[in-house]
């Protein structure tokens, strides 16, 4: 993908500055009229001017009648253009705005109707975009030509704050509609301007962007910003990726050093590059393009005016939000175009630009006590997810997670939500990054650094390796790939190897049913993670050097619970590209569902999943089964239904099916190896029977007995918390990964 790609606004608008200067010059050539000083011509110059007001009201209430956009208008502008010029510059006259006097300010209170272009601002906006200008009008026509392309669903308004500019901006900007302009009779710099203009949005507005004119902001830039910091009440400032022209990275948020020292992290780079890709905290975003809570800013006062005029006042904003306990973060989905250095050029030793190296004296003496705590200014920047976090854990498995698809990636992301949750920063990669774009961007959300390349994943890691703290391999044959690069890069960190299930392959057996290379693998490893007590168990029988881990899933108790009144009838819930799931229903519907009618059982036995061909579905119909196929949200089917039947024949290991049916409170009936690990009735609620027609019948029982069948949801509920809580969970992922951390300076 080449930049322009990336960027529609770089295609700036070549005819539109051409359209829009040919109106403007046409407004000029209105003021440049020749004035008559004959004093024997001044009666019917009197004259004239009461003609030339009467045309000009008759102007604008014609205008006012005509729709914007219409056929009509477009014909009413050519008839404009094909009049003689005095005819044509009356009528230009008659549209030009109008000012009223606010002390030293004018306020711009009526627009052109014909001439520039509009942007689709709010009445009722949610955020309102602060834009200081300083002459450079076309820097500034670009900007919002760029506004106007890329910002649509979040309710704005524009206040733009020119600030005493000298070229054509105050003319031109007459001719832009939906634009609220601030005009300072002096000069008063950036920061003053921005105060101003913060100080004039409406009342409705959550939100303040402050915005540089020298920038271009790309598709769907303020929703990105919009959807961060609305969803985090703990935020106070949200920063976007700034990107040069070239299509290089500029900045992906900010560090600054315990020497006072900043630096915009990612600059040079590759804005895709998965490095950047995540949310994260930062210490501080550039304010050339910036969300910031507007309740905080009144509580701050907005820009510290020591700063006056212009540099370190972000740095300084986003210190302050650090310091009432309110995050910083960066957006990497906000991708906004820095045309760096137009207004004050790049040079620190003259001019405004001096400033930043002053101003970065009295932000330092100002939170000299803060910086102590920054990370000291080494060889790298920071790039995780949290500023206080205790160092990176990198996790390897099989395939990006995809929640929808299967339990394992359910279990995945609970295993880095808890270990994000004990503070630390997590990488993760994989040997297969399909999954969904959805998926995708919500681990991105979620702070997850997903490296899709492995070259670039091995690269990064290298430069970060003293805060590599753990490596977690989910799989054994994810370990034999990823453990020989993984070890010579972070060796001191603690090595977990998660096999899920022990696997019973003829090849590789054991007497135990360990297969040979999960035994080379355990003595390789500082901890092995299983998901069920039963092969714990035999592992640890088997190897008394090393002692197994047990780790499912999360399932926590769902708070609406399920009654024997309020329920009726069966569920199966399972994916059918998983063959065991195919061979369980279709077993269960030739030799169980056969015994259930005859015993008179009506109830529906529902069936839920996707994988299934339309002959194969219908054939199950027509045996008794209602084939619900795949659906958004399972639990108004769990509520409905009275029994969950898992009548596997085939697959190890523990069943996501059965921890989410427990979560609901729905008693279990299952084969052997459906419920595998889970133990007796009376340690997990579960009934185990594998002849087809005992399980008939104890379902029939099940169903129509009320006593029974709440002992047997009870026993369930008291398994999930007990045993599936997230607070266990935590606790051992905890004792996994935090025994014996090195220490690692930052």
């Amino acid at each position: 993908m080449n930049n322009f790609e990336r960027f529609p606004a770089l295609r700036l608008h070549e005819s539109d500055y051409k359209e829009f200067d040919l109106a403007f010059s046409l407004n000029k050539r209105m003021s440049s009229l020749p004035r008559v000083v004959d004093k024997s011509i001044e009666g019917p110059r009197k004259r004239s001017r009461y003609l030339e007001t009467i045309f000009k009201t008759l102007t604008r209430l014609l205008s006012s009648k005509i729709p914007h956009g219409s056929r009509s208008r477009r014909f009413a502008k050519n008839i404009v253009n094909l009049l003689p010029l005095y005819f044509r510059n009356l009528v230009l006259a008659a549209l030009s705005p109008t000012f009223t006097s606010s002390g030293e300010r004018k306020v711009q209170v009526n627009y052109s109707l014909d001439q520039g272009f509009g942007l689709p601002t709010s009445l009722s906006p949610l955020v309102s975009i602060i834009l200081p200008v300083h002459n450079h009008w076309w820097v500034t026509y670009r900007c919002l030509r760029a506004l106007q392309a890329n910002t649509d669903k979040t309710p704005y308004e524009i206040i733009l704050v020119d600030d005493s500019s000298t070229d054509q901006t105050p003319e031109a900007l007459a001719n832009i509609r939906g634009v609220s302009v601030i005009r300072n009779s002096t000069n008063i710099g950036y920061l003053l301007s921005t105060n101003l203009g913060a100080s004039f949005a409406a009342l409705e507005s959550k939100y303040l962007v402050l915005l540089n004119n020298d920038t271009e902001p790309c598709d769907g830039w303020l929703d990105k910003l919009f959807e961060n910091i609305e969803g985090d009440s703990s935020t106070a400032i949200v920063g976007s990726a700034l990107i040069y022209p070239d299509g290089t990275l500029q900045e992906a948020g900010g560090q600054l050093f315990a020497s006072g020292e900043g630096w915009n992290l990612g600059r040079g780079g590759n804005p895709s590059d998965d490095l950047f890709a995540f949310t994260r905290e930062v210490d501080y975003c550039s304010a050339a393009s910036i969300i910031v809570r507007r309740s905080f800013w009144l509580e701050v006062g907005g820009f510290d005016i020591r700063y006056v005029p212009a540099y370190c006042e972000d740095s300084d904003l986003a210190l302050s939000a650090w310091s009432k306990g309110l995050k910083v973060k960066f957006e990497p989905k906000s991708w906004v175009i820095h045309h760096e250095g137009v207004s004050h050029g790049k040079s620190t030793s003259s001019g405004l630009k001096n400033y930043q190296i002053i101003n970065n004296r009295k932000l330092f003496a100002k939170w000299e006590e803060s910086f102590r705590k920054h990370w000291i200014n080494q060889d790298i920047p920071r790039f995780e997810a949290t500023r206080d976090s205790k160092g990176i854990v990198v996790i390897c498995d099989r395939q990006l997670p995809c929640i929808s698809r299967d339990a394992g990636s359910i279990r995945t992301v609970q295993i880095i939500q808890h270990i994000q949750a004990l503070g630390y920063h997590v990488v993760l990669a994989c040997l297969d990054n399909s999954t969904t774009e959805v998926d995708l961007e919500t681990l991105r959300c979620m702070g997850v650094e997903i490296q899709l390349d492995l070259n670039a994943f091995y690269q990064t890691l290298s430069m970060r390796q003293n805060r590599v703290c753990a490596i977690w391999t989910i799989r054994d044959e994810v370990y034999d790939f990823f453990s020989a690069r993984l070890k010579k890069i972070a060796p001191k960190a603690i090595f977990v190897a998660d096999l899920m299930d022990i696997k019973y392959r003829e090849a590789y057996i054991r007497e135990s049913g360990i297969s040979k290379n999960q035994l080379r693998i355990a003595s390789e490893v500082n901890e092995i993670v299983l998901v069920s007590e039963v092969e714990v168990s035999e592992f640890n029988s088997t190897i008394h050097s090393q002692v197994a881990n047990v780790l499912w899933a999360e399932y926590e108790p769902q708070p609406s619970e399920i009654s024997w009144d309020d329920s009726s009838g069966l569920i199966f819930v399972g994916g059918f590209r998983h063959l065991p799931n195919l061979e369980g229903i279709e077993w269960f519907a030739d030799n169980v569902v056969p015994h259930l009618l005859k015993m008179g059982f009506t109830a529906p036995i529902r069936v839920v999943g996707s994988g299934l061909s339309s002959e194969k579905t219908m054939e199950l119909r027509n045996k008794g089964l209602q084939m619900l196929g795949g659906v958004e949200s399972l639990g108004t089917y769990y509520l409905e239904s009275r029994i969950a039947v898992i009548p596997l024949l085939s697959g190890a290991g523990r069943k996501g099916k059965v921890g989410e049916a427990l979560s609901y409170g729905i008693p279990i009936v299952s084969t052997s190896v459906g419920v595998d690990g889970f133990g007796s009735l009376e340690e997990s609620g579960v009934v185990v029977v594998d002849p087809a027609y005992e399980m008939a019948e104890l379902i029939c029982n099940l169903h129509e007995d009320p006593d029974l069948w709440n002992r047997v949801s009870a026993l369930g509920k008291s398994y999930c918390r007990n045993h599936l809580s997230s607070k266990a969970m935590r606790e051992q992922i905890s004792r996994l990964i935090e025994p014996r951390l090195v220490s690692n300076e930052k």
